[in-house]
This record gives structure tokens, sequence and C-alpha cells, in this order.
């Protein structure tokens, strides 16, 4: 394993919910409506948006700028009734450390008491061997990132100091970002009116893809899917919930967040739509050709389901039938299971320290815990057991209608991993028994299984 200072934040090609079912619609609705108790004001809000897609130093790789979330962001805000005279976007060339340092610093003295300061800011995120944090600017020096990147302390420090009257909505959408929320949690000791979500905890990479801020976009569009327990307006706590599995499902990594003072789960930032489609962007796993894939609901028309395949783009949706979809269920790890996890291609004795939504916190074996990390199910398996009755070049395994000779690895209980006999490592694959048989002469046919459309 190694420990590089920073890395990349995200590659914007290829949404991975498709924005234009996520919130294309409504997006108008809400201007206009009147809160009834404690929540989002946009006529008493401020907003610094930062989006940096391009940098100065080609050791770091751009972003392609069509389709830019961060400003759909910026328009969204203004649709809500923020005045766009109140928000300062910096992107790309304009975002440099001493536009930033000095945008920070004009919002945190303008911001009254009855007001909030929104900060958002996507790009890279870089992090050093003594953890601390780093947006990176467009003129950012990953050589010498405490003086060229925009330190996240500076940002705390300004909402958390006694100077800075009012409250403060603060959102990370890189690597990293997590620290933000931990930082928080460790310096507002005054209890200052302090709200906070990340893409991604303190010691985790980032996706590369726009989902979280789609999240964001989608809550203040007053979309049906965010609205978590049904009660036809959507919270801040359902924002947070509806992310946090958002980013499970979609880019099987845990977002972070906190709140405090005038915050609370039960800050309403506005209605929720009204929807024909109860079941829009339920999390569901669909088969096609043998194999389950994750997908998301996109509308129901009696017996016939219209999905989207997380990861696929939208020239990949189709309608389905019931028999094709099931419940999306996380495979889960107890704590303290023995394991092994997949890192830069090799698979490494761990423990499970702690789950959360399908992610795992582990620990690596003969590794210091600074190495421990959140890893998706898709990056670990059972360790390797003691041989069980059947296991071997003896079995069958069912494919997509057809039997195929194959070896048994390792089991866990209730599955096996197989390999198939004649085949290359690539389609070894974890089978339940109901999959499983002892061969039988002759064996099934040799075509290879096709598992990607």
């Amino acid at each position: 394993m190694s420990n590089s200072k920073w890395t990349r934040r995200m590659a914007l090609g290829g949404l991975a919910l498709g924005s234009a079912w996520l919130y294309g619609r409504g997006a108008h609705a809400l201007r206009g409506f009147v809160r009834a108790e404690p929540g989002f004001n946009p006529t008493k809000t401020r907003a610094l948006v930062v989006g940096v897609l391009q940098w100065q130093s080609s050791q770091l790789h751009g972003f392609p700028a069509t389709d830019r979330k961060d400003a759909a962001l910026v328009e969204q805000l203004v649709r809500r009734g923020v005045p766009r005279a109140n928000i300062t976007f910096l992107r790309d060339q304009d975002a440099t450390q001493a536009a930033i340092r000095t945008a920070l610093a004009r919002s945190l003295a303008s911001t009254r008491p009855d007001e909030t300061l929104l900060v958002y800011y996507a790009g890279h995120g870089a992090r050093t061997a003594d953890g601390k944090t780093y947006f990176m600017p467009y003129d950012a020096d990953p050589a010498a990132l405490p003086t060229s990147a925009w330190d996240i302390e500076t940002l705390v420090e300004g909402v958390t100091s006694t100077r800075f009257a009012g409250s403060a909505w603060l959102m990370a959408d890189c690597c990293y970002s997590g620290a933000l929320t931990e930082l928080v949690q460790r310096r507002n000791r005054a209890q200052h009116s302090i709200t906070t979500l990340t893409s991604s905890l303190a010691s985790v990479l980032s996706t590369g893809n726009w989902t979280f801020t789609e999240c964001v976009i989608a809550a203040l569009s007053g979309e049906s899917i965010c609205d978590v327990d049904r009660n036809r307006r959507i919270s801040l706590g359902d924002l947070q919930q509806f992310t946090r599995s958002q980013m499970a499902f979609v880019e099987q990594q845990l977002a972070s967040y906190s709140n405090s003072g005038a915050f609370s789960s039960n800050y309403l930032l506005g209605p929720a739509q009204a929807t024909q489609q109860p079941r829009r962007g339920e999390q569901v796993e669909v088969r096609w050709q043998g194999q389950w894939f994750r997908a998301q609901i996109i509308s129901q028309d009696g017996q016939n389901t219209l999905v989207h395949y997380v990861g696929f783009p939208s020239s990949s949706d189709e309608v389905v039938t019931a028999d094709r979809l099931r419940p999306f269920a996380p495979r889960r790890f107890a704590p303290r299971a023995q394991v092994e996890v997949e890192w830069n291609a090799r698979w490494y004795p761990a423990t499970v320290l702690e789950e959360n939504t399908g992610i795992h916190r582990i620990h690596y074996d003969n590794y210091e815990a600074s190495w421990d990390e959140w890893v998706a199910s898709t990056r670990i398996r059972p360790r390797a057991q003691a041989p069980v009755a059947g296991q071997g070049g003896n079995l069958e395994v069912e494919w997509n209608g057809q039997w195929y000779a194959a070896t048994a690895l390792r089991a866990d209980g209730t599955a096996q991993l197989v390999h198939y006999d004649g085949f290359g490592s690539e389609w070894d694959e974890w089978v339940p028994a109901t999959r499983v048989r002892p061969r039988r002469a002759p064996s099934g046919p040799r075509r290879p299984p096709r598992r990607r459309r």
C-alpha cells in the first residue's frame, strides 16, 4: 500500500443518477414558499459557491465543464429566492487562493445575525500525512499545500469565531471532505448554529460523479424522492439521510453530516412536491442475463417498471417485469468478522470494525490504525476457511439456465466462491447453494457467460 498526499475528486462524465429523472421537475414550485416553522429562508441567505474543474498545475488533472452541477446549484438557489446579489460564485481560474480568501472574509463580515451563510466547494481535496485537509483552488501547488491551498481550518475558524454573527451551512463535494464535519464538531465549543454535509468521510476518497451535489439540488427543488419520512415536507434530516443513502447505494461511500444550534433534523427546507410515482427512486436490483444489477425505479405502470441502472447511461434504462426485480439489500459483515479486503488489486486479511449502510470500516491485519478505512462490501470477501464437504473440482454451477463445471474455492456458510473450469479468474463469483449441484456427466456447455451489456 502507498500513501499519496492528494488525489482526484471527480470525473464528471457519465452521471450516476441521471439528473433528468432525479430533479428535472418542479424546480420553480418552491419560490414563494412561506415557512410555518424555523427553516431555510432564501431572502436571509448568503452563499459562497466555489467550483474548480480546471487547475493551473499540470499535476492536477481537470474535468469537463459541461453540465456542471455547481452552476446548477447556484441557479436553484436563485429559483428558491436567494437574491443573486447575495451569491458569490467563483469557478476555475477565478477561484484562486487569494480570491477565495477575500470572498470568504467578505461573506463572513456581511452575514447578519438573522442570516445564514451557505458555503459550498467542489473540486480536488487533499490530505497530508499529518492529517491536515485542504481544498484545492485554481492556483494550488500539490507540492506546497500549506502556502497555496485552501486550508479548511480557516473556514471553520471563520464560522466558529465570536466575530461571526450568523449561522452557517457548509457543504463539500471532494475527497476527504468529511474532515470539515469532524473539524466543526471539535472546534464549535460555543455551539454556533452550524450544519455540515459532505460527500465522503475525513480519510476517504470521493466519487467520480456529481451524485452528492445532485442530492442537494433535488432537496432544494422539493423532489419527493428526498422526502424520506413521507410527511410531504423535506427537512434537513431528510436531505442528510437521503444523501447518505444515495452515496452508499450509488457510489458505495459514506457521506458525513452534523447539526448544532438552530440546525436540527427537523429544520425545514420546504414542501415535497406531489408525485404520481410513489416508488420513484426506490433502490432495487434487476436481473439481467442471470446477473443482478443495482438500479433505481423511475416510474411504474401496472406490472411494468422503468428502471435506471446505476453506473450506466440513460440509454440503458429499460422497462422490466416484476419477476426481474428484487429489493436491494447490501451485504453486511458483522463487527469483528475476519475478512479479506481488496486494495489495489490485491487481497489483504482484515477485521471489520463497524458497518453503516452496507459500508464497512475495517482494520488491515498487521498494519497500523492509520490504514483503517471505510470500504464497500464489493471490496470485501470472507476470509478463506477450511475445506468443506463438496469443495473441489466436482461441482456444477447454474448460470442463466445452463450448468457449468466449476471448482469451489472457499465457503461462507450460505454461499461459495466458485471458479468456472476452463475460464479465467475474472469469472469467479459467489453463488448461493441453490445454484450449486454435484457434477454430472457430461458437464454443462463450455460457452463463457456474458456478464455485461
